[in-house]
């Protein structure tokens, strides 16, 4: 019966996932796109033939997942070609893998109901988890199979009775191999560590250490031939994750860093973690729903905890004066690792550099909450064997699939069948802004970059310097001292800009001009002075990318107004002409380039569009179009299929002068 209840359960899991990417895929799909068309670029390079060392196509210094999930693609493209829908199944194989483990774990472990119930409510789980369950990242809850696996090769470990240095080994394996993909299983292997310690002190501290610790490095070795290679480039990441150098620290001093860690905790133990069962329905009561799921589970689980601590406690303290766990303390000393995970991850993430998540009103979409997409499989877990403590547990449990099924229904039939078929799954756009980035940073390592380039083909090779010219506008991720230097040098930055081909010259105009909009006072009016060294055929990219600073109140923010409905354009009375209308089209292009249509709120351009009078629409509407396809370039794509089915869903007044807006971008970069 078991087996029969199982294999249903895994064939509703499949049917809704094939069903969302089938009928809706923008829904699932992250707004940076080019993050999870990378590694379908990597897919494709691996089909094609390579033209730089594999270890160089990693996205980050910590993101092995990355290589990971392009290998898996490659099947799937070798199958069904290079698109997104074939992109898309790599994520839905490693969730249906992330379901069988847990299903396995539970039953070996725990209890096989609640086993059953472990699967049912990620088949029916709620729309955050299913969204970022289908994103083709490599890390978040791509890593969840990871945590899985050491989770079973652990317990099989400390549990067994046969076989245990085996078991070891396994747990060692995949730990490793887990960092590599990436450093979220890293909380998982420190709870387990932890448990081991606090259970089992005399087996922690013999030789069987030092097994796990050689398994570990075996099934690290990616890891650590990708840092020798690059010079320890993952200390960055922890520098940026934990020292607080900067991101939403800020300029606080360290005592105030450290006194902003417990006020952190208390954000994400009494707003975050509510909302983390967000719903987002369009027109939908999603704020009600999220609330209703969220008190239902945590009613449960809190309560379950609290027992479950209190039961573990004199197993905890007769291990750690004994040196072991008695044999008849069992079963309880089974649910201490699931016991202290979300605790371990609550404070780690305290003390980290990432924000808390704001309450599900405030987002567009689910990608916010992706750093928790560790904690979800361990709360289906606890949630799974509160239920089972329960007498009464089956109206608990029925609302909880019921409200999971609402869920998956709102992620379906937001587009046309089929449409994940014809968009693109690789981004060389993308490929150029990791290479810039790394592998062949601009300027400093150019002549490596258009030496790989020219391994490329004419359309990949003008998408590669697309995404390159991107470092310009963001600095880099990795704080390139040489763009740092080019900021402060305007003769060095033309000297550097000129040594790229005339084709692909004007990105980097254009978002040199970008990144000097952003530089304060003198910086600023010193590199402005570049503008005067131009030809006059290139001065219109240079101050295109100044105009965010040099036009101060241009652009006109959809998230404002959203907050304020009622606030006006406010166009001055001398505007007028041509210039009027490029202020509306300036507009246009700011609204368009910040909407897209599976996280954008309906109705989103109705408040700008009503304040707008009727003669100066197509201009607004001209800018729409203009910034779709502008936005689609800063996340690294132009997949012209998928937005021209952007545009089409725009409201029919908008169409027309959207599509003319959208065909003269294509004009202005040249890849009509």
């Amino acid at each position: 019966m078991n087996r029969k209840t199982f294999l249903l359960i895994l064939l509703l899991f499949l049917g809704l996932r094939l069903a969302i990417l089938l009928t809706a895929v923008e829904s699932v799909s992250w707004t940076s796109w080019g993050e999870e068309l990378y590694r379908g670029t990597i897919a494709r390079e691996l089909i094609q033939g390579l033209k730089a060392p594999f270890l160089d196509y990693q996205s980050d210094g910590y993101d092995g997942g990355s290589l990971l999930v392009g290998i898996l693609a490659v099947p799937f493209f070798l199958l069904l070609g290079p698109n997104l829908f074939a992109l898309k199944l790599v994520p839905l194989a490693l969730s249906l893998a992330a379901l069988i483990l847990s299903f396995f774990f539970f039953r070996r472990f725990f209890d096989r109901k609640a086993a059953l119930w472990v699967c049912l409510l990620q088949a029916l789980s709620p729309p955050v988890f299913t969204s970022l369950s289908l994103v083709a990242i490599g890390s978040h809850v791509d890593s969840i199979p990871f945590s899985v696996a050491i989770l079973f090769s652990f317990y099989r470990f400390l549990y067994g009775e046969k076989g245990r240095i085996a078991s070891l080994i396994l747990f060692g394996l995949a730990a490793g191999l887990g960092f590599w993909f990436t450093p979220m299983t890293g909380i998982t292997t420190v709870t387990c560590l932890t448990s081991w310690l606090l259970l089992d002190r005399r087996s922690f501290f013999s030789g069987r250490a030092l097994v796990f610790l050689g398994s570990f490095g075996v099934g690290a070795l990616p890891f650590l031939l990708y840092n020798v290679r690059t010079h320890f480039r993952f200390v960055g990441f922890l520098e940026y994750s934990f020292l607080w150098r900067q991101g939403l620290w800020g300029d606080l001093s360290l005592g105030e860093k450290l006194l902003a860690v417990p006020v952190r905790l208390f954000t994400l133990l009494f707003q975050t973690l509510p909302s983390l069962f967000c719903f987002r329905i369009p027109e939908g009561p999603h704020l009600l729903l999220t609330l209703l799921y969220g008190l239902i589970a945590w009613s449960l689980i809190v309560p379950f905890l609290w027992r479950g601590i209190g039961k573990s406690v004199p197993v905890l303290r007769g291990a750690l004066r004994e040196g072991r766990w008695a044999p008849r303390s069992l079963e309880e000393a089974k649910r201490v690792p699931l016991l202290l995970f979300p605790m371990a991850f609550i404070l780690i993430y305290s003390a980290s550099n990432y924000p808390p998540v704001p309450p599900p009103y405030e987002n567009e979409s689910f990608t916010s909450f992706r750093y928790f997409s560790p904690l979800y499989l361990p709360l289906f877990f606890l949630l799974a064997m509160a239920l089972r403590s329960r007498r009464r547990l089956f109206p608990y449990l029925l609302t909880l699939l019921i409200l999971g099924a609402v869920g998956q229904g709102s992620l379906l039939f937001r587009e046309p069948w089929g449409r994940a078929f014809h968009y693109q799954g690789t981004s060389y756009l993308q490929m150029g802004d990791v290479w810039g980035n790394w592998v062949s940073r601009f300027p400093d390592r150019f002549d490596e970059f258009q030496r790989l380039a020219g391994r490329f083909s004419a359309r990949e090779r003008r998408r590669l310097y697309w995404g390159l010219s991107y470092t310009l506008a963001t600095m880099g991720r990795s704080a390139d001292p040489g763009i740092e230097r080019m900021a402060r040098d305007p003769q060095g930055a033309l000297q550097a800009i000129r040594r790229v081909p005339p084709e692909y010259r004007i990105y980097f105009l254009e978002n040199w001009g970008r990144y000097v909009a952003r530089l304060p006072g003198e910086e600023f009016d010193r590199a402005l002075g570049l503008g005067r060294l131009l030809s006059e055929e290139e001065v219109p990219y240079f101050y295109f990318g100044l105009s965010t600073k040099v036009v101060p109140g241009l652009h006109h923010s959809i998230a404002e107004e959203k907050k304020s409905k009622e606030a006006a354009v406010g166009i001055p009375a001398s505007v007028g002409g041509e210039e009027k209308a490029w202020f509306y089209r300036g507009m246009g292009m700011e609204a368009g380039r910040q909407w897209i249509p599976a996280h954008s709120f309906p109705g989103a351009f109705d408040s700008l569009v009503l304040e707008t009078s009727p003669e100066d629409r197509r201009e607004l509407f001209w800018g729409i179009g203009w910034g779709i396809g502008w936005g689609s370039w800063v996340q690294h794509t132009h997949d012209r299929r998928r937005l021209l089915d952007w545009i089409d869903r725009l409201p029919v007044e908008m169409r027309r002068p959207a599509l003319q807006g959208f065909e003269a971008l294509e004009v202005w970069y040249r890849i009509a």
